[in-house]
């Protein structure tokens, strides 16, 4: 899995100028085809969930705590969560990422950040439908200071993966989500591989 930092620097413009015409865009048939990033949340059903402790001084101890509770979080509400490395691309599978950076300055306190970054490796197409803007489909950015991070960085995470429901549920309406949810919604609740799960039917 690559470094959040380095997905952050990398946008992903899906429709290059030479793919596209400013006639295709002029006509309504071909605009159909496009689906932003963003609202293409509400195509998400299964999430490969890392979470990254960078933090130095003891300023972070309850990573572990947090990441089980956004298991619960995301599973309660309907979104499956793998901890291994899953093979596929989106819509089929995302990456939640989230990251920790800070240290103990020399005040004896902690200063950190947390990044949540949702994203998708994109492919060429998905059922003639093309999207449209940057790899990540949701991102959050959270600083937090005091004599430890674990409760900035747990309420921060619960603002955000709460904001990142909501979100999917408000993208289900969009015209075009939900013309894929009717379609082919059964097709994305197949659960997918795990890379273990792939080299071993491969034997």
């Amino acid at each position: 899995m690559p470094p959040l930092k380095e997905k952050l620097r990398k946008i992903l413009f899906i429709v290059s100028a030479s793919m596209i015409s400013a006639t295709s865009f002029s006509q309504t048939t071909d605009l159909q085809r496009f689906i932003d990033m963003e609202e293409s949340i509400g195509l998400v059903n299964y999430v490969e969930l890392a979470v990254i402790d960078s933090v130095e001084g003891g300023c972070w101890l309850n990573s572990e705590e947090i990441k089980q509770e956004v298991r619960l979080q995301l599973e309660s509400n309907g979104v499956g969560v793998y901890t291994e490395e899953v093979i596929g691309t989106f819509p089929e599978i995302t990456t939640l990422e989230i990251l920790g950076i800070g240290r103990r300055l020399n005040n004896q306190l902690c200063a950190g950040s947390l990044v949540i970054d949702l994203s998708g490796i994109i492919g060429e197409k998905y059922k003639e439908r093309t999207f449209v803007g940057l790899s990540s489909i949701y991102e959050a950015l959270f600083f937090g200071y005091g004599s430890s991070l674990d409760s900035h960085f747990k309420n921060a995470t619960n603002q955000a993966i709460s904001e990142m429901l909501a979100n999917r549920f408000k993208s289900k309406r969009n015209n075009q989500v939900s013309e894929i949810l009717q379609e082919y919604g059964g097709e994305l609740q197949d659960p997918p591989k795990t890379r273990k799960e792939l080299l071993e039917s491969l034997n």
